[in-house]
This record gives structure tokens, sequence and C-alpha cells, in this order.
């Protein structure tokens, strides 16, 4: 539990180094639109589950829970961000992290469990 605490420490320092635009809240949320994406991570290998928009009038992207099925590990990454965190579980970010344009988010499987099934939910936001 340390070792993912501590690599979700580094992987928020990583993330804060990188260009998101803020966001409002509104009534202890945000408003938009609400995006769930599924995958499977082959063993040792990685997949990637989303790539938010790009371009000026893009919609802003706010990741709000990571899921990985519990029989394995997996680092959570983007294109530009770099590790975001090692999961084998369910982590909400409350309100949320912002994700920057344009960012590819993947799963890489790191032990021999294989195939498995990982899951995304965001927001995407006009403001």
């Amino acid at each position: 539990m340390k070792h993912l605490a501590f690599l979700l420490t580094i992987g928020i320092a990583t993330f804060a180094a990188t260009s998101a635009d803020a966001q409002v809240l509104k009534g202890g949320g945000f408003s938009g639109t609400l995006i769930t994406e599924t995958a499977v991570a082959p063993t040792f290998s990685s997949v990637d589950i989303y790539t938010t928009p790009s371009g000026l009038k893009a919609l802003k992207f706010i990741l709000t829970q990571v899921c990985v099925e519990d029989r394995g590990a997996v680092v959570f990454s983007g294109s530009t961000m770099g590790t975001v965190a090692l999961f084998d579980d369910c982590t909400t970010f409350s309100p949320g992290l912002a994700i920057p344009k344009g960012e590819t988010l993947t799963f890489t499987e790191i032990d021999e469990s294989g195939n498995i099934a990982v899951m995304i939910t965001g927001v995407l936001s006009k403001k």
C-alpha cells in the first residue's frame, strides 16, 4: 500500500507539471457528458483506452475514476503526462483530474495475470 501511495504521489506531481485548463465546479461537481471507456490489457502489453478531444474548441476531460480488475496490476499513464499511478483496484478522484487536450490514456499490464479488464470514467466539460 505504501508503494501505491508513493507512485500516486509521483504521478500527481508529474501530472501537475502538464498543462490542463482549470475547471469550474457547479453544485459540487462538473457539468457535461459522462464518459466511460473499457478495455482489456494483455499480459505485459499496453492498451490505449481513450484520447481526449483536441483543438481550440475541444471539450475538456475530467477523469473521475479508474478501475482495474482486482486480479492483476497495471500502470496507468498519459501520452504527455507520463505515469500517473499503479492500480490494482478502483480509485476515485474527487473532484477529478483535469486531463490535457489530445492526451492518450493508456494501461500497461505489468505482471503475469494477463487480460486485465480496465475502465475509466470522466466528464467531458464545456468549461
